[in-house]
């Protein structure tokens, strides 16, 4: 099992996650620092955003809290799909892909 370096804040939510204890990024957090605390937990799949309780040892997904992508990282997976059904869309036609090729 892989374990994992936490920072998590008075309110138990993840602040900052890395393999490396060195790598937390504790200089990114806007409140007291001294409000921090840092865990060596084992790697479940939650992120940043999600609450762990160090007590218990459990964790709330709170996707509500995760990092959500800027509007041009969105525009531009739009503009990624829409350029991969035109050339779907024309190599079909030139016979470079199968007529069922989706």
């Amino acid at each position: 099992m892989n374990k994992i370096y936490i920072l998590i804040d008075g309110n138990k939510r993840v602040r900052c996650m890395s393999t490396s204890e060195c790598n937390l990024h504790k200089g990114s957090f806007s409140g007291n620092v001294s409000d921090l605390q840092k865990c060596h937990v084992i790697d479940r799949g939650f992120t940043v955003g999600d609450l762990y309780n160090s007590d218990t040892d459990q964790w709330t997904s709170k996707p509500s809290n995760h990092a959500q992508p800027s509007e041009q990282s969105v525009n531009e997976e739009k503009i990624k799909q829409e350029i991969r059904k035109i050339a779907i869309t024309n190599l079909k036609t030139q016979n470079e892909l199968p007529a069922d090729y989706t």
